[in-house]
């Protein structure tokens, strides 16, 4: 179920965006985290649980918000795609020490640096802790990269050259790289 975000800001585009991994994608997410995981020492008890992630396609609106909001998310998205001047996107993660906050505390960044670049920004929704403790970020992290190279049947996107996603992010955010 997609998460219906905070009201956005006039003039910017924002598309929820639900991705439900496969027992494929699940398995090979897994494996990888492990493998970075493990540099860090031994992982015995460590649980590397892969989920849903949740997210939000965002940009600048090149034309008045009349009549967005009878769009569909798909033609949302397509207006999106279209208002980008360039084919970078921006894969953000928000700051906020893996606890608090989310992509709708961040949306004035985010649609300055859509506007900058000129492209799109995924800002993703990762799990946060006590209630998801690490590498439940991480995890969403490389899933949500995942998700806009390689795209589920039914996404919104087709899948993005590597070479053109830029990633950033804020404070624990950061981290997340």
């Amino acid at each position: 179920m997609t998460t219906r975000p905070l009201q956005p800001p006039k003039g910017m585009w924002v598309i929820p965006v639900d991705v439900p991994p496969s027992e494929f994608v699940k398995e090979e997410v897994s494996e990888l985290v492990r493998k970075v995981i493990t540099k860090l020492g031994p992982i015995n008890k460590l649980e590397v649980t892969v989920a849903n992630i949740a997210g939000e396609w965002q940009g600048e609106k090149s034309s008045p918000d009349l009549g967005s909001s009878l769009l569909s998310e798909q033609q949302q998205f397509d207006r999106l795609t279209n208002d980008a001047m360039s084919e970078a996107v921006i894969l953000y993660f928000h700051g906020g020490a893996y606890v608090v906050a989310s992509p709708d505390v961040l949306r004035p960044t985010t649609r300055r640096l859509a506007r900058d670049c000129g492209g799109r920004v995924f800002s993703v929704r990762y799990r946060l802790a006590p209630q998801q403790p690490f590498p439940a970020a991480l995890i969403d992290a490389v899933m949500a990269y995942k998700y806009l190279i390689d795209p589920p049947a039914g996404a919104m996107h087709s899948p993005i050259d590597p070479g053109k996603i830029v990633f950033a992010g804020d404070s624990a955010g950061v981290q997340s790289l």
